[in-house]
């Protein structure tokens, strides 16, 4: 009797945790979602270049040899304008301004979507400057 009881406890365990499963697995969602981030036209490559024959090397940072990681955020509006600047690196003397600048003049990029729908997305770059490969002004 107490085999059978014990059986029986055991078999009502295991229906019980396989009911619990299948219940939790009828309410698992699969969100397949097509989403493409913004991009400069070309890629980042192109963006570089772009940015590398664009920029000019502020009078006041090459006098004082200044040189760096400029970075700055920016967002990629759902019909490719750019906009919302911030700075997000301090080496001053002119440097994330007219890094703003360049990107400010940038043409219209490819914006980010979701399953198709275009939205507006942030953008973080990071650009090495140095007095040594960059034009004067």
């Amino acid at each position: 009797m107490k085999k059978t009881v014990l059986f029986s406890f055991i078999i009502g365990l295991l229906f019980t945790s396989q009911a619990q499963v299948d219940k939790q697995n009828s309410y698992d969602v699969n969100f397949n979602t097509n989403q493409n981030d913004a991009m400069f036209l070309g890629g980042n490559d192109s963006m570089m270049t772009y940015i590398w024959k664009h920029l000019n090397y502020p009078e006041e940072a090459r006098e004082k040899g200044i040189s760096g990681e400029v970075q700055i955020s920016f967002d990629i509006n759902f019909d490719g304008r750019v906009m919302n600047f911030q700075k997000l690196s301090s080496l001053g003397y002119g440097l994330e301004d007219e890094l703003i600048r360049v990107v400010k003049e940038m043409p219209l990029w490819v914006p980010a979507s979701i399953n198709g729908m275009k939205i507006r997305q942030q953008f973080v770059l990071s650009f090495p400057i140095s007095r040594y490969n960059l034009k004067e002004e």
